[in-house]
């Protein structure tokens, strides 16, 4: 478990000082999850921030089953407007593959931010990965066609055809699986 922590605290501290972070093996806490196990279910509320160290999760919005976005190793996630306001969420969050992930609840991290400007700032550094995430997804949705977000996220998640669905790949892309299928074969 130390290297795995080890991990964790590697990322989160990147170029702070170490001894503003000794807290990370107390206040982050590891969890196994299997294919398909759900972390966020529809009109639940999100209290947790999520740390993937390994496998793959997938966000979708429960009315459409939509995929949102996907999550890979090494990155943060929540449902932000869940977990910021703690309303009930409208989307769901479920591993696509086995998953290791650490946990913070959301009362803990105010607590830390609240009682250290390292810890606020560092909160502030994962929502603008955040946002930029999104902003990305959006832009990329709207300006660009389905062929080039096709080879985008293909480049961005190694080995994808054999972890995600193509349904999944699809319903990401805003496209039907024929029309995922001409892609992929070069047709489009």
């Amino acid at each position: 478990m130390a290297d795995r922590i080890h991990n964790l605290s590697e990322f989160i501290q990147q170029d702070k000082a170490q001894d503003h972070f000794q807290q990370v093996e107390q206040v982050f806490k590891k969890r196994k999850y299997a294919a398909g196990d759900m972390l966020i279910c529809n009109r639940e509320v999100c209290t947790e921030l999520f740390y993937l160290e390994e496998g793959l999760v997938r966000c979708s919005n429960f009315e459409d089953n939509r995929t949102l976005w996907f999550e890979i190793a090494n990155n943060f996630f929540t449902v932000p407007d869940s977990f910021m306001h703690q309303s009930p969420s409208h989307q769901e969050i479920t591993c696509l593959e086995d998953s290791t992930i650490y946990t913070l609840k959301r009362e803990k991290l105010q607590q830390l931010c609240n009682s250290d400007n390292n810890w606020a700032n560092w909160w502030i550094e994962v929502l603008e990965r955040e946002y930029l995430k999104l902003e990305y997804i959006y832009q990329t949705l709207i300006y660009k066609s389905a062929s080039e977000r096709y080879h985008e996220l293909i480049s961005a998640i190694p080995n994808i055809e054999n972890r995600i669905p193509l349904k999944y790949i699809s319903s990401f892309l805003g496209i039907s699986q024929v029309s995922l299928s001409r892609i992929r074969a070069g047709k489009q």
